[in-house]
């Protein structure tokens, strides 16, 4: 509880005596810092976000301080059970605390698939419409945050919150602990705009605020408390981030949710020396500087200078220099057209996601052709019946057959593919492989 922490420690703004690391004034991680440098560790090693991939990661390792979802969460999958039925219906804070790095893979393009992939991420562990809603949210906060040059106004926090929460939560159920609040029944977003509004007009304390709401573990408080320091401290990075380390009840997680946002508006220019310097980098016990070592390894394949991100959230698909979609878009070249839609980004996705061997790769750039070619030719679904009359033959365009078997491919895939695209993976993988 605040009050105890403060009675025992005073205001803390640097490090404690720590003694899993002899007495010195370090800084160690808890599973917030464990579970997000995992997550870009496993992505860093799949070039991407591959929920299975990360699920495995997270079963294997000493949690520090691991929370009663966490647990379920592995108790499922040690179970044997796949990892898309392991998330627990929980909409505790442990899927947010750890959302962040899901953006890092997407610096490059910006296209939509982060939010799919933000979601998968939360869903991973936790089962939850709020929850899921809540970590979709912050990811765009985080995007939009990384494309400015000063501070929000105050506002700024609880309007973008409400409103995309607002499009995404769904008709959700949420009660608070808090004795103080207890009347209110409904959705996490309205608790959000009515509670964290009335604070900050009311020029409350983060302490003050935060009792009202219960800082702790659940959704329904550590939200309401993110919101309220940022609305009340983003202009002072530090002071956002002490506030929430002295001020609430899960003190590690809503820093950790409060650091990550400040982390994207300033950069680590931003943020105290004493505290960077003195951070060992760990996400196990004994392995000093990953943390450090994981942040430069995504530099080169991910990290996208401030003047090139600073067009705005996904705003229009992106550019790449994807060497696989370059090798694609060679091939419209030679072909002389090209698809109007988004399936060049589509395959190269699964190839990068090792989906497809070398082999099935090149008959894959073989179907592209014979795709290019046959929209290069003159409509042949329009047919003439036996009266003369003119028909459309759907049997005829390739990409409309065996229709039946394309959720498999999009099973492969992760994601749904356009149709003609999911057609050539299952025709690739229908004698091949054990997934179908």
């Amino acid at each position: 509880m605040p009050s105890v922490r403060r009675g025992r420690y005073g205001e803390i703004r640097d490090y404690l005596p720590n003694r899993h690391a002899e007495g010195r004034r370090v800084g160690l991680p808890s599973d917030d810092t464990q579970l997000a440098f995992w997550t870009l560790e496993q992505m860093l090693d799949d070039g991407g976000f591959v929920p299975a991939h990360v699920a495995e990661r997270f079963s294997h390792g000493r949690i520090f301080g691991i929370g009663s979802t966490m647990r379920q969460f592995l108790r499922s999958y040690k179970s044997g059970l796949p990892w898309e039925q392991c998330g627990a219906p929980s909409a505790g804070n442990g899927a947010l605390m750890r959302i962040a790095p899901i953006l890092i893979p997407h610096l490059r393009t910006g296209t939509a698939d982060l939010w799919a992939d933000a979601a998968l991420c939360a869903m991973l562990t936790h089962n939850d419409a709020g929850s899921t809603a809540a970590c979709v949210t912050f990811v765009s906060m985080l995007w939009q945050l990384l494309a400015m040059t000063t501070p929000p106004p105050a506002p700024w926090w609880l309007e973008t919150y409400v409103d995309t929460a607002r499009e995404l939560e769904g008709d959700t159920r949420y009660r608070p602990r808090s004795e103080q609040v207890a009347a209110y029944e409904g959705p996490m977003w309205r608790f959000v705009r009515e509670r964290v509004g009335a604070a900050f007009r009311d020029n409350r304390s983060v302490l003050d605020a935060g009792d009202s709401w219960y800082s702790g573990a659940y959704l329904l408080e550590t939200v309401p408390s993110v919101v309220f320091i940022l609305m009340r401290h983003s202009h002072d990075p530090e002071e956002a981030i002490v506030r929430a380390v002295n001020d609430t009840k899960d003190n590690d997680t809503v820093a950790a949710i409060v650091g990550a946002a400040v982390g994207a508006l300033y950069g680590r220019a931003g943020l105290p020396s004493r505290w960077i310097d003195s951070l060992l980098g760990r996400t196990t016990d004994n392995d000093d500087g990953r943390v450090f070592e994981l942040l430069e390894a995504a530099r080169d394949p991910w990290w996208l200078s401030c003047d090139a991100r600073r067009g705005g959230p996904l705003a229009s698909g992106g550019t790449s220099d994807d060497p696989i979609q370059a090798e694609l878009k060679s091939v419209e070249e030679q072909a002389g057209s090209s698809l109007d839609d988004d399936s060049i980004r589509l395959l190269a996705k699964v190839r990068r996601r090792h989906l497809v061997s070398d082999q099935e790769w090149e008959r894959i750039k073989g179907f592209l052709r014979d795709a290019l070619a046959f929209l290069s030719t003159p409509d042949r679904l329009q047919v003439e019946d036996e009266d003369g009359r003119i028909a459309v033959c759907p049997d005829l365009d390739p990409r409309n057959a065996n229709w039946l078997q394309l959720h498999a491919a999009n099973r492969l895939a992760g994601r749904v593919l356009p149709m003609w695209a999911a057609l050539w993976l299952w025709w690739l993988r229908v004698d091949t492989s054990s997934k179908f």
